[in-house]
């Protein structure tokens, strides 16, 4: 019995991890979603996230639509990416106090227009980890991999 509830706690300890996306407007150009795209751009709202932070979730992104086969160099829909929201504990708060210690996380704005700068898609994207694990690349991924969600128009959750 102890082992099924030690179980248990381990494996709602690890789906804390969490994100969100409030899409507010589903991507689509004349009821198709976009075939690729080509420029991606990301700007920092009054935040504290470091230039470097920025610039990963941008090369995790690119990577992901690549991965994808939905990015190309020129001539497809653009993306722009305002981060709003930035938190992200030192690590002797994690070392020390663990997920007490809050969560790490980003709130940014995606925007998705077409060739000719139509707003066709856009969304709010919260990514956000509770766990004592992880650090700023971690966040940076998890973040570019739900932004990529949105952008392949992926409804499914993933685990």
């Amino acid at each position: 019995m102890f082992k099924k509830i030690a179980i248990l706690t381990i494996a709602m300890l690890l789906t804390a991890c969490s994100s969100s996306t409030k899409i507010s407007q589903a991507i689509k150009a004349n009821h198709l979603k976009p075939a690729a795209y080509s420029s991606i751009e990301i700007t920092n709202n009054n935040t504290e996230a470091p230039e470097h932070f920025a610039d990963a979730v941008k090369s995790y992104l690119k990577q992901e639509l690549k991965n994808s086969a939905i990015y190309k160099e020129a001539g497809g829909s653009n993306v722009a990416i305002s981060i709003n929201d930035y938190r992200m504990r030192s690590g002797f708060s994690r070392a020390m106090f663990g997920m007490f210690a809050g969560k790490d996380g980003v709130d940014s704005e995606v925007v998705v227009t077409d060739e000719q700068g139509n707003v066709i898609g856009k969304s709010t994207i919260s990514s956000f980890n509770i766990m004592a694990i992880g650090d700023m690349q971690d966040i940076a991924r998890m973040h570019a991999e739900e932004i990529a969600k949105f952008l392949r128009n992926d409804k499914s959750k993933k685990s």
